[in-house]
């Protein structure tokens, strides 16, 4: 008999390609409609419609061709590749995540400049931009980075603690 891990790693792969038709067939259809239906007061804004559909897109294609899984061991954490992509090589498979996660970033950029387009169309027009506004905005954007570099060197430092006790 079957245990409950061995059940769900046959189920991956097939709730994975559901995602992933979903998900393709969601933003292929906002794609569609930013294209042929935008009206023409918004066409302006269709184009970070476009972009950010386009770029989830590639984020869409990158996840089904990894599929990756988080095997988490005392200290590491091991990226498992269980997609189309381990057919190639294990560097296709990090290239290919390595763009996802700059989709995923791209993404938060997107974002951030619709909310900023929408909010400058909201208020009265260049009165509504304060320095307050733009440093914000400037700060959302740039502080993912800079994050992520603090993290690294954090845990490279306590791994380094660790093996020196060791």
């Amino acid at each position: 008999m079957e245990n409950t891990l061995e059940i769900l790693n046959g189920a991956f792969p097939f709730i994975h390609s559901i995602i992933f038709v979903i998900g393709a067939s969601s933003n292929v259809s906002l794609l569609l409609a930013a294209f042929y239906r935008t009206p023409q007061k918004l066409k302006t804004y269709s184009i970070m419609i476009k972009v950010g559909t386009i770029n989830d897109l590639i984020a869409i294609v990158c996840d089904f061709l990894t599929m990756q899984r988080l095997l988490v061991v005392p200290g590491n954490i091991i990226y498992l590749s269980l997609g189309p992509c381990s057919l190639i090589s294990a560097g296709f498979c990090y290239f290919i995540h390595s763009i996802l996660i700059l989709t995923l970033l791209y993404s938060l950029y997107v974002m951030t400049a619709s909310f900023a387009y929408r909010y400058f169309l909201s208020s009265s027009g260049p009165t509504g931009i304060t320095p307050y506004i733009i440093f914000t905005t400037l700060y959302i954007l740039l502080t993912p980075g800079p994050i992520y570099v603090v993290i690294m060197t954090i845990r490279h430092k306590i791994q380094l603690v660790e093996s020196s006790r060791a």
